[in-house]
C-alpha cells in the first residue's frame, strides 16, 4: 500500500523548492522588465538621476518578486497543514476501503482472494474527478493477480491500439537489467512501437545554487514580519490612492458635505427654537440626547395658534422643522410629528462620519 503522509522536512523542502523556482522565475522576469520600465519613467526622454533610478528599480523589484515571495512566506504554514490533511485523508480512505463485493479471479473464476495492495487511481481519463481506490489482489488458487475497484467493477487494461489499423496490438515484455523492454506489434500492418521503463532509481544532480537561492527567496521570520510591515504601508497607501480616486468621482458630493452646518446640539436649540416660535408654537423643549447605533434629539411644543386643526398644525411644524435643517447635519427623523389634543412632539437624528454625511447629500 502506498503511503502518502510523509514527515515535516519532506513537506517543507518541497514548499521551499517550489518558492525557490517562483523566485528564479520572477527575478529574470524582473531584469527582463527593468529597461521597459525605465523608458517609462524618462524625463524629456532623458534618463532619471541614479537615486531616481535606483527607487524605481527597487520599487519594481519589490512588486515583481518581493511581494509574491512574502505572500510564499505568509501562505507556508497553512498550505503545509492542508498537504499533511490531505494526505493523511488519502491513507486512511486506503485503509478502510473494502471491496462491496466478493472478487472473483479474472483467470480461473474463483473466489478467497487476499488483498495484496491498494492505490489510488483515477477510474476514467477525467482527471478532474477524485481518485478511487483500486485494490489488488492475489489468487489463492492459480496464483495470479486480479484488480478490481472498491465498487467490485473489474479493473480493465487499456489494448494499445495500430495507430494506422486501429485495432489491438499485441505485447510482448522482456527486461534487461533494470530495463523492461513492451514491445507492440499490429498483428495487421505489422507496424512496432516499443517502449521502455528503467526500474533503477536516477538520483537527481544537485543544484549547486540551491543553498544560495534558498537564503534569497525563502524568507525567515525577521525578513517575514519586514514584509507584513511593509505589505500594511502598502495597503494603506493603496487605500488612500482608491479614497482619492473615489473623492475626484464624486466631487460634487465632498463639496457639499463641507458646506454642511454640522451643528452641535446647544447650535441646533438655537436654530431650531426661534423658527418655530416664529410659526405660533410655545413652550418649546429638548430632550436629552438618546445615544444608540443612532444619535438623537427630541423635542416637544404647544400650538399656540388654537384654531389651527391637527393636519394644519402638523404640516406646518414639519414644514418648519426640515427647511431649518435643510443645510445642516441634522435630519427630521422618519415617524414624523406627533399631534395630540394641541401638543406636539418628534425626533431628530444628527449625521456624524463622512459615510453618514455623503448619504445624506446624495438623497
Amino acid at each position: 500500500m502506498y503511503t502518502h503522509l510523509r514527515s515535516q522536512k519532506e513537506y517543507e523542502d518541497r514548499y521551499d523548492l517550489i518558492t525557490i523556482e517562483q523566485g528564479r522565475r520572477d527575478m529574470e522576469w524582473f531584469w527582463k522588465a527593468q529597461d521597459k520600465f525605465l523608458e517609462k519613467v524618462k524625463v524629456n526622454g532623458k534618463d532619471p538621476k541614479p537615486k531616481a533610478t535606483e527607487y524605481w528599480w527597487s520599487l519594481l523589484c519589490y512588486w515583481l518578486v518581493e511581494l509574491p515571495l512574502g505572500k510564499r512566506w505568509e501562505e507556508r504554514d497553512q498550505t503545509i497543514r492542508d498537504w499533511k490533511l490531505e494526505d493523511e485523508a488519502k491513507d486512511l480512505k486506503l485503509v478502510n476501503a473494502r471491496p462491496k463485493t466478493e472478487p472473483v479471479c479474472y483467470h480461473c473464476g474463483k473466489t478467497g482472494l487476499r488483498i495484496t495492495g491498494k492505490i489510488l487511481s483515477h477510474k476514467t481519463e477525467d482527471y478532474t474527478k477524485d481518485e478511487e481506490v483500486l485494490i489488488f489482489f492475489d489468487c489463492t488458487h492459480c496464483h495470479k493477480n486480479t484488480s478490481c475497484w472498491e465498487d467490485g467493477e473489474l479493473y480493465q487494461v487499456k489494448p494499445r491500439l495500430c495507430s494506422k489499423c486501429k485495432l489491438p496490438m499485441l505485447e510482448k515484455s522482456s527486461k534487461k537489467g533494470s530495463v523492461i523492454i513492451d514491445t507492440y506489434t499490429c498483428p495487421v500492418c505489422k507496424q512496432t512501437k516499443v517502449e521502455r521503463l528503467d526500474l533503477k532509481v536516477k538520483k537527481d544532480k544537485p543544484d549547486p545554487n540551491y543553498e544560495r537561492d534558498k537564503a534569497l527567496y525563502c524568507f525567515d521570520e525577521t525578513r517575514g514580519r519586514k514584509y507584513l510591515d511593509y505589505k500594511v504601508h502598502w495597503e494603506d497607501l493603496h487605500r488612500l490612492f482608491e479614497r482619492q480616486k473615489e473623492k475626484e468621482a464624486n466631487k460634487d458630493l465632498y463639496d457639499a458635505v463641507v458646506k454642511l452646518e454640522k451643528l452641535k446640539v446647544a447650535e441646533l436649540i438655537d436654530k431650531l427654537k426661534p423658527v418655530i416660535e416664529k410659526e405660533g408654537y410655545i413652550e418649546i423643549s429638548f430632550d436629552k440626547p438618546e445615544i444608540a447605533r443612532d444619535f438623537t434629539v427630541g423635542f416637544n411644543c404647544l400650538d399656540g395658534q388654537t384654531t389651527r386643526s391637527d393636519y394644519e398644525s402638523t404640516k406646518t411644524l414639519k414644514k418648519t422643522v426640515k427647511k431649518a435643517l435643510e443645510q445642516t447635519n441634522w435630519r427630521l427623523m422618519s415617524e414624523g410629528i406627533s399631534y395630540r389634543l394641541g401638543y406636539l412632539n418628534g425626533r431628530i437624528r444628527a449625521y456624524e462620519d463622512e459615510e453618514q454625511l455623503l448619504s445624506l447629500v446624495s438623497k
